[in-house]
């Protein structure tokens, strides 16, 4: 129970704090670093935890006293959690974590879609449209990148995939004209 309680701990104050407040900076995937996102939110959030926790722990002992001692682990745990739960709440109104819309579909948010020289889209149905093909753009793209290796290998695993690849080839170029039609049919605010 005892490495239990200190792994959690180690969690709230090490992680969850800085980790939650850099998605809620940089909700979008990409935005700090294309591929290594991930791996930068997960090293600032490291870093900003700690800082969280220094000031938290300053303002905590700022308002103790030798009367009234307030600095221990129950208060410390109990801010940084409302500290998390407001990065948290902030974020997902930012749209940092559209994946709760697998717990219920109203959960679902995106961050807003800024076009270069016309606006931001902040319509949560356009939004969640124009990202699903968005989603299935990227995918196909992925997916084409795999089979032409296969082709290029030649023989006969190359004649195995050159039909599905021009179906692929063709349902891109049908994705990406449904993407730009999407994004000319908005009305930006």
């Amino acid at each position: 129970m005892l490495v239990l309680r200190a792994l959690l701990g180690l969690i709230l104050a090490m992680f969850l704090p800085g980790y939650t407040f850099m998605r809620l900076l940089y909700p979008r995937k990409g935005e700090l670093g294309g591929e290594l996102d991930t791996i930068y939110h997960i090293v600032l959030g490291i870093v900003m935890s700690v800082i969280f926790v220094v000031f938290v722990g300053f303002i905590i002992l700022w308002y103790s006293s030798a009367e009234r001692p307030l600095y221990n682990a129950q208060n410390m745990a109990i801010a940084l959690s409302a500290l998390t739960i407001a990065f948290f709440i902030a974020g997902w109104y930012r749209g940092a974590y559209p994946w709760l819309g697998v717990i219920h579909p109203a959960l679902e948010r995106y961050p807003p879609l800024v076009l270069p020289g016309r606006g931001k889209i902040k319509d949560q149905k356009v939004l969640k449209r124009i990202n699903r093909t968005a989603n299935r753009l990227a995918k196909v793209r992925r997916e084409i990148d795999t089979l032409e290796v296969f082709v290029r290998l030649g023989g006969s695993i190359a004649e195995k995939y050159k039909g599905r690849l021009e179906a692929l080839k063709k349902e891109l170029k049908e994705l990406e004209k449904k993407l730009e039609e999407e994004l000319e049919a908005v009305e930006l605010l």
